[in-house]
């Protein structure tokens, strides 16, 4: 059986296939309504689409307001999904995702709609040093919670209607306890020291 499409750009344009990773649940949604893509029905299209988010989207995400003609109508959202591409040291293409909306590998479903926004975030490594800074629009300094592991960063955040939380894997060990941030206009930053790596013991060789 002949490889797909996806596994010969895999194996051929490893970079553009890191692109088309993240695009292949919305492709597999785009499938469901290609009888109306294919036959110019975009609205049809796009209300299918809205109709799948509003099945996904969690209790806190749907409100009913009243309007002065006494009818009610209900509104859904935001939904937010940001795609963000560096390269590496090494020229390999690295991808990082952020917002409520979250691309799913599942069949059921291209993507699931979480209560809370995965903020998007930088690692920098300045020596003796790992600087980790989140990008929190909106967040309230008293609500921003930090806590470290040796090997993650985990921050909570609330302010202006929008709740963030988001773990990160870090690159090398660190020591928590001796972390510290910063947070103003939207910028948290996190300065962890890394972990200092004991040397073993010398130990004398008998000359004979």
């Amino acid at each position: 059986m002949g490889e797909d499409v996806f596994s010969r750009i895999a194996r051929r344009h490893p970079f553009l296939f890191a692109w088309l990773s993240l695009l292949r649940p919305p492709l597999r949604l785009l499938e469901e309504f290609k009888e109306e893509v294919f036959h110019g029905d975009l609205e049809a299209f796009f209300e299918g689409l809205l109709r799948r988010l509003v099945k996904l989207a969690p209790p806190s995400l749907i409100r009913e307001r009243s309007l002065p003609s006494g009818e009610t109508v209900r509104e859904v959202g935001p939904f937010i999904l940001g795609l963000y591409l560096k390269l590496t040291g090494e020229g390999k293409p690295f991808i990082k995702t952020f917002g409520n909306v979250k691309l799913s590998r599942l069949v059921e479903s291209p993507f699931d709609v979480l209560e809370v926004r995965e903020p998007l975030y930088e690692i920098e490594d300045e020596g003796e040093t790992l600087k980790v800074t989140f990008e929190l629009p909106g967040a309230v300094k008293e609500e921003i919670s930090l806590s470290a592991t040796e090997s993650t960063l985990t921050v909570e955040a609330k302010g202006r209607g929008r709740t963030y939380r988001r773990e990160v894997k870090l690159p090398v060990e660190v020591e928590p306890k001796a972390g510290r941030s910063t947070y103003a206009d939207g910028l948290l930053e996190v300065y962890l020291p890394k972990r200092k790596k004991p040397r073993p013991p010398v130990e004398p060789i008998k000359v004979e």
